[in-house]
């Protein structure tokens, strides 16, 4: 496996390389630590981009994990004001670059270490692990939200770095982290999603099988727990808005969840919460079908639906929905005649485009009124699309494809495999701009440091490739430690 050793001599040049039953909780906000804070900071009136991803740019600032490492090696060393390394991190950019301070040597020549020194404009906003397996970073209304393994004492002793605090803290750094609450399971039984609405951020949880919505503003915060015993989640529908001027579907002023329980002996029902009203309805009816939820992008709902009024000859197909018409059934259309696996299945945000589905061979385009088209050769895994371009991975190699263009050649944008980047934290936040965790390696321990790639600038080298972050002092070596 390739990695990167980090020296002395070569750091800065590689590394910069139920009606509704349920639960209404006010919570009062836990204190997870106070920071000295920033003086400058992001004009009100710049674009936010890359919600949901390890790294959100807010017009010149970024926003990102500095590193990476696994819940399970946490143990209790998640305490604030003590976690540096996989911390979140800022750094200002100048006309789009990472601007480098001047190296300090010693008196022999010798280049001396200092974790500041790297870039300028940097500094921590939460000294807690937030680089982990469910890393999500969103900015919204002035507050960043972001994720941290819990540090919670369970009744044996030990502590519950699998489960995940939701937490949020002012972009300025200057007023007290919070605390938001716990999540009862564990992060592999938990998914999550982030959106604004009618001037409110909604944060969106699985739990387990239990729903919880979370209505933020700057002042207040308002936890919704559906009744379990009434509701039992099987699956949501998230939705796909990365920047703060995403236009917002009409459609999303309800969450949307398919459930069963003990009164349902067969099949599943799909249902929608009312954000206004925070009332459940059920769109479809009982014992008709049994549904998973993919997603609600583009103004329409998308689902697959096995019917079970003709068991054994119905697959799992993809339907989806644009919710505007008398009845559910009604607007319902059929996009699929195939069963497809849903984490195959990459919804895209456009009147004309409903779907990329890797059908484990290849990877299809199926548009809106039925047509199918292959588009990659190959078992790719779509990573996202920005604009006409497509991002994608195939045979650790992540590529960009300009859809909109009949016959374009996929561009190779970087090698996975010589990277060592953690995939699930690639973070495409515009059709020009990625940031991923590449892997660095010394004598001590295996580390990841956040590199951001940007192809709107060229260097001698090619596309501009850049460490992005905050240097460990045991992930430094000197010369002579230094191996190929």
């Amino acid at each position: 496996m390739n990695s990167t050793t980090i020296s002395k001599s070569s750091i800065f040049k590689r590394m910069f390389i139920s009606f509704v039953l349920m639960l209404s909780v006010v919570f009062g906000f836990v204190a997870c630590g106070t920071n000295v804070g920033f003086d400058d900071g992001p004009a009100s009136t710049d674009v936010v981009i890359g919600n949901g991803t390890a790294s959100v740019s807010y017009g010149d600032y970024v926003y990102y994990v500095n590193g990476y490492q696994s819940y399970s090696d946490v143990a209790d060393t998640n305490v604030y004001g003590n976690v540096t390394y996989s911390a979140v991190y800022r750094t200002k950019l100048v006309n789009g670059k990472v601007v480098e301070n001047e190296k300090e040597l010693d008196e022999d020549g010798n280049e001396v270490f200092d974790k500041t020194q790297g870039i300028q404009n940097t500094g921590i906003l939460v000294s807690k692990v937030c680089g982990f397996e469910s890393t999500k970073l969103y900015i919204f209304d002035g507050y960043l939200y972001y994720t941290t393994p819990g540090n919670q004492v369970a009744r044996d002793g030990t502590i519950e770095n699998d489960h995940i605090d939701f937490c949020r803290i002012k972009i300025d750094g200057h007023s007290r982290g919070e605390k938001l609450f716990t999540s009862d399971s564990t992060l592999t039984d938990i998914s999550f999603y982030m959106y604004q609405y009618a001037g409110k951020a909604y944060l969106i949880v699985k739990d387990g099988t239990t729903l919880k919505i979370a209505e933020c503003t700057k002042t207040t915060f308002n936890l919704n727990i559906l009744n379990s015993d009434d509701y039992s989640i099987a699956s949501i529908a998230p939705t796909r808005y990365t920047r703060s001027d995403d236009t917002v579907s009409s459609i999303d002023n309800s969450v949307y969840f398919v459930y069963t329980n003990s009164d349902i002996t067969t099949g599943n029902v799909l249902a929608k919460y009312d954000l206004s009203t925070k009332k459940v309805t059920n769109l479809s009816e009982r014992g008709t079908g049994t549904y998973t939820l993919l997603g609600s992008v583009g103004g329409r709902l998308y689902y697959n639906k096995q019917l079970l009024t003709s068991p054994g000859t119905s697959g799992a197909y993809l339907y989806y929905n644009t919710l505007n018409g008398e009845t559910f059934d009604t607007t319902e259309k059929q996009l699929s005649s195939v069963a497809y696996t849903a984490s195959n299945i990459y919804l895209y945000n456009s009147d004309k485009i409903g779907a990329y589905i890797n059908n484990g061979s290849n990877v299809y385009r199926f548009d809106s009124d039925g047509t199918k088209t292959q588009i990659i050769t190959g078992n790719a895994t779509i990573v996202a699309q920005k604009g006409n371009y497509l991002f994608y991975t195939l045979d650790n190699t992540l590529y960009r494809l300009d859809v909109a263009t009949s016959g374009a050649t996929a561009e190779s944008l970087l090698s996975l495999a010589s990277a060592n980047a953690v995939t699930n934290t690639l973070s495409v936040v515009s059709p020009t701009k990625v940031f991923y965790l590449k892997e660095y390696t010394n004598s001590s321990r295996t580390s990841y440091y956040m590199h951001m790639l940007d192809t709107s600038i060229q260097t001698d080298d090619g596309n501009y490739d850049h460490f992005i972050g905050v240097l460990e002092e045991k992930d430094y070596v000197e010369d002579d430690k230094e191996s190929d």
